[in-house]
């Protein structure tokens, strides 16, 4: 949470990306948070991209993702039986 003092001021942006940083140094594969419904958070997330998701908390929660491990897989060149 952000004091109110400190909002719109880039603080929570700072703190996501300290997250990101933090959960990737420990090889963490997604940061994944829960807020209330009627709290300014969500608005916060909209903006930044974030699509909100069920909560796993039940009613009055909302989910977000707020960094994941983007996997990327290659095709081989040639079917592993046919070598």
């Amino acid at each position: 949470m952000v004091l109110e003092d400190y909002r719109g001021k880039g603080v929570g942006k700072m703190l996501i990306e300290k997250a990101k940083q933090v959960t990737q140094g420990l090889n963490c594969r997604a940061i994944v948070l829960e807020t209330q419904t009627n709290n300014s958070a969500v608005e916060f997330y909209k903006k930044r991209g974030k699509i909100p998701r069920r909560s796993l908390l039940g009613d009055g929660f909302i989910g977000f993702i707020l960094w994941k491990v983007q996997m990327t897989f290659l095709a081989h060149p040639k079917p592993l039986g046919l070598r």
